[in-house]
């Protein structure tokens, strides 16, 4: 069932990134509440999971979920990009590869412990802590609706 699960969400994945690198970018006035809105479903879809009864509806959560991130990963990352001064490209890369890839390691630990003692309270959990978390950072930072930078780079400052 886990093998199922994780597959559906790496096709789903995979499926999200070609749709974000084909469909048109959102306006840039609306692009941090297009993500930050994809980012809350995510969590609404891992509260469902700790829900779910059956494989074949963990995988199509897993698969919708997956879409959802694959399409957020390359608008996002398109949006870093394109707004990171070049002096400062690898320092910015390397800090979001070590936030999505080198603190997986420490989050399935701590994710492992709460699912030894309930695995669907772990995935509520999870997933309306995201929902709230994201959902919070919109209406307190309201210059995350745009994703706008609040200050441009100083030149001398990136050196």
């Amino acid at each position: 069932a886990f093998g199922i699960i994780i597959s559906a969400f790496g096709g789903g994945t995979v499926i999200g990134m070609i749709l974000g690198g084909v469909l048109p970018r959102s306006d840039d006035s609306r692009l941090g509440l297009v993500i930050m809105t994809v980012w809350s479903t995510m969590g609404i879809g891992t509260a469902l999971m700790g829900l779910a009864t059956t494989t074949p509806v963990a995988a199509i959560l897993g698969a919708a979920m997956g879409t959802a991130n694959g399409y957020v990963v390359i608008i996002f990352l398109t949006w870093l990009q394109t707004n990171t001064p070049d002096s400062m490209m690898g320092r910015m890369m390397s800090l979001f590869g070590f936030s999505t890839v080198g603190l997986a390691p420490i989050a399935n630990a701590g994710f492992s412990a709460i699912i030894s003692w309930n695995l669907s309270v772990a995935f509520i959990g999870a997933g309306l802590l995201m929902t709230v978390v994201v959902l919070g950072a919109l209406l307190i930072n309201p210059s995350m609706r745009s994703m706008q930078m609040l200050q441009p780079v100083d030149a001398e400052m990136s050196q």
